[in-house]
């Protein structure tokens, strides 16, 4: 847990909102997770988690694990298992464009199967959830078809996590621009994007060679006009979610419009100003071509930006 969250959730009145209302996270795309933010705060948290790779339909406490696939209608589509299964999809992987970056062996097709696909709409009025506030998404090219099925709730959703791709990884896929333009069509903006690269041909196994940037993941906030329309409960929500990807200054700006802006003054106190030195650009260009080369992947050949999360 971040310095950050300590501080908030340090507030026991703060705390008495969060366990009344907790913060109701959908994941989707759940059964290969990475790190999960929400691991951090979980007495505060309902989650629902949606993938058709799941073995079976559960639920623990306020944990929902359901084995749906998710989409912008409900009907029936073929799922493609790949080799490797977090490549698997309701898309067939373009395999042309894969080759070029040696990635067809792990997107190879290993079973299709017809499943039953349905809207997050449909599926959370089945649970009798009225109201969610985060959604995190990576289904291998199909986010933005789940995102137009979930479109009953995005009025109230804070902020989105969701993966995008710059090139047609998958055949027919909707891409970054598709998305960025249907969020912010829902009043959300971008804030933040983590890059990944591949790289062709005989640069593969180059360290100090970025590569194309290729997919990435993305992090969409409500904007704060609309943000400032919402209820005290979801601003502290909104709050504690922009802390998580420490994004100090808008949860600051968010405090001020509930009762609890004198914890503003707590996180000021734990920033770090770096001093003016002469010469800081060239040491700036020099630590950041070192850290290209440890963030290459040697066995991949990718170049892969630090977590959304972690960035301090």
């Amino acid at each position: 847990m971040n310095k950050f969250i300590k501080l908030f959730l340090n507030n026991n009145k703060i705390k008495d909102v969060l366990q009344n209302d907790p913060l109701v996270i959908v994941d989707i795309g759940a059964a290969y997770p990475s790190k999960n933010f929400y691991n951090e705060f979980k007495n505060f948290v309902k989650l629902i988690s949606f993938d058709p790779q799941i073995e079976k339909s559960f639920q623990k406490e306020n944990f929902y694990f359901i084995n749906n696939a998710l989409y912008n209608e409900k009907t029936k589509l073929n799922f493609y298992k790949t080799n490797n299964p977090q490549c698997s999809s309701i898309l067939v992987p373009d395999f042309n464009f894969l080759e070029t970056f040696g990635k067809s062996e792990e997107f190879k097709i290993i079973e299709t199967t017809e499943i039953e696909v349905d809207t997050l709409d449909n599926q959370l009025k089945n649970l009798n959830i009225n109201n969610i506030d985060f959604i995190k998404l990576d289904t291998q090219g199909s986010e933005l078809y789940i995102l137009k099925g979930s479109s009953k709730y995005l009025g109230n959703v804070l902020g989105i996590e969701t993966e995008i791709e710059f090139k047609p990884i998958y055949q027919d896929q909707p891409l970054f621009s598709d998305i960025d333009n249907y969020l912010r069509s829902e009043n959300f903006e971008l804030l933040d994007l983590r890059k990944i690269y591949w790289k062709s041909g005989k640069f593969r196994n180059a360290s100090n060679y970025k590569g194309e940037l290729i997919w990435g993941e993305t992090l969409y906030f409500k904007n704060l006009k609309k943000l400032k329309t919402m209820t005290e409960t979801k601003l502290i929500k909104a709050a504690l979610l922009l802390l998580v990807y420490n994004k100090i200054d808008l949860a600051q700006e968010i405090l001020e419009h509930t009762n609890f802006s004198f914890l503003n003054k707590y996180f000021k106190k734990t920033l770090i100003t770096f001093p003016k030195i002469k010469g800081r650009y060239r040491m700036a260009k020099i630590l950041n071509k070192i850290e290209k080369m440890l963030l290459y992947d040697k066995k991949s050949g990718d170049l892969i930006d630090i977590e959304l999360k972690d960035e301090q």
